[in-house]
């Protein structure tokens, strides 16, 4: 039953998302924009009924034209989103006035952005080159001699710093300070589930984001609570929490493949299927989906639809080990052991570490009556820390 309640609600979600145009067209000029196409970005936008009155798309046209160079239409676009939605569009003003070197406008842009809720992350300014014209100018120093944020917010940043770059006692140590100055906000709370996870402890992480604060549904928390329902084998858990963020409109399609990669781990592999067909139309050649594709119709026992999937990535790849120990999954996976077996010994060529395909070449040749020759194999995956193997070495190699 509890199944059945999850898929309804997925489901649900897909048919809120794909009924809604302007989320679709805003992935699809992303993708565009990630590419270089910019001026198909621009007319996919353009194209929208409703344009002038939607302060997201104006927002992502306008960026779209600042990418492509064309400053004044972007300034025009964000100023427009501005008196739409206040504060909305500041944030691209200050930085269209930043490709122009006007350091005077962009910084008064900012200064006016910092006391609205739109707000950036101080590391996301930071990290934004179209600043680097004017942050040598006297304006931009003195932008940074105010104190903008708060010290609980630095000190996230800091965490979040430490955990990417796999300081986790830097970061244990600068959250005992903040947990001690702050401990009931939500920083507090997102911090030290960042904390639970890095320790492997999930289930604490969960227990600190599921509480009613308004906080609580913030893009952030719903990427670390499918990290940690992941981490449990929650998977159709996982999988609710991308799919928040696509009723969100998060603009990002990288969370339809990440709630897919889910989907297929609970077993619901039609709704990864079709997860994956649509991030697949914004990103055609992405390595990680067009083998998920390929897999999850293995799985349904579709080999011929799997196919095309693996063979474009060996195309797009062709020296790539894993492009081969995919398509070998997927012939294993639909007992083409012979297919498999000539997959696997290409990608152990590329890479005579993978123990798992070392495994599974083993295991094909025992299924194809090759079993003398599968004992090499079959002792390096176990080597190579395979502990299945060992079974398969028992009943067939120590006679």
């Amino acid at each position: 039953m509890k199944r059945f309640i999850l898929s309804f609600i997925l489901i649900s979600q897909v048919l809120l998302c794909f009924s809604q145009d302007e989320y679709h067209a805003l992935l699809k000029a992303r993708a565009l924009c990630l590419k270089a196409g910019y001026t198909d970005a621009i007319n996919v936008l353009s194209s929208q009924s409703g344009m002038e009155k939607s302060t997201d798309l104006l927002c992502a046209r306008g960026d779209a034209y600042l990418s492509a160079g064309l400053v004044q239409k972007a300034a025009s676009d964000f100023a427009s989103a501005e008196g739409l939605t206040p504060g909305r569009g500041l944030y691209g003003m200050a930085r269209a006035a930043a490709a122009s070197g006007d350091a005077k406008a962009a910084v008064g842009y900012l200064k006016a952005l910092m006391k609205t809720e739109y707000k950036p992350a101080e590391p996301e300014i930071d990290t934004d080159s179209i600043f680097d014209k004017i942050s040598a100018s006297n304006e931009w120093k003195s932008l940074w001699r105010q104190d903008w944020y708060k010290d609980y917010e630095k000190s996230k940043w800091q965490i979040e710093y430490y955990i990417k770059n796999g300081k986790s006692d830097l970061a244990r140590e600068e959250y005992a300070t903040l947990s001690a100055e702050y401990p009931d906000t939500y920083v507090n709370d997102y911090c030290g589930a960042l904390i639970d996870i890095e320790s492997g402890n999930p289930s604490s992480a969960i227990k600190r984001l599921t509480g009613s604060g308004p906080q609580n549904d913030k893009p952030e928390v719903h990427f670390l609570l499918a990290k940690a329902y992941a981490s449990q084998g929650e998977y159709f858990a996982a999988a609710l929490e991308y799919g928040k963020l696509i009723t969100m409109h998060y603009n990002d399609a990288a969370i339809f493949l990440s709630r897919a990669e889910m989907l297929r781990k609970a077993g619901d592999r039609e709704a990864a299927i079709s997860d994956l067909d649509f991030y697949l139309s914004l990103y055609p050649e992405d390595y990680k989906a067009l083998s998920l594709m390929g897999k999850s119709f293995a799985e349904t026992g579709n080999l011929y639809k799997a196919l095309p999937y693996m063979n474009k990535n060996i195309e797009l790849h062709p020296g790539e080990a894993a492009a081969f120990s995919d398509r070998g999954d997927v012939y294993f996976t639909c007992r083409s052991w012979e297919n498999a077996i000539s997959d696997y010994s290409m990608s152990l060529d590329l890479n005579p570490t993978n123990g798992a395909a070392f495994l599974n070449m083993g295991i094909s040749m025992i299924n194809s009556g090759r079993n003398s020759e599968a004992c090499p194999f079959l002792r390096k995956a176990l080597e190579l820390g395979q502990k299945n193997a060992a079974k398969y070495i028992s009943s067939n190699c120590n006679k």
